[in-house]
């Protein structure tokens, strides 16, 4: 993750990755890509490649692999104050 972070960031593109450990996101995962796969810099840096189908949206890592690709997070209904 750190190296293709590492590329990505050196080509200018942008990336959210999401490390699941004590909320459930198997909703959001069910309506996502479901990818159940081993976490490698090359399957990161071709998810996020520009224009690729999966580019948009989140990566969900969940129990050490890659558990969904276009993953859209629900917005924070604390939009206001930040005090």
């Amino acid at each position: 993750v750190v190296e293709a972070a590492k590329i990505m960031a050196q080509e200018k593109v942008g990336s959210l990755i999401v490390f699941a450990r004590d909320i459930s996101l198997k909703g959001i995962i069910e309506q996502s890509v479901i990818l159940d796969a081993t976490i490698s810099s090359s399957l990161l840096l071709t998810i996020f490649k520009k224009n690729s189908a999966l580019h948009d949206g989140a990566v969900i890592i969940e129990q050490n692999r890659i558990a969904s690709a276009s993953s859209y997070l629900p917005m924070s209904s604390n939009l206001g104050n930040s005090t």
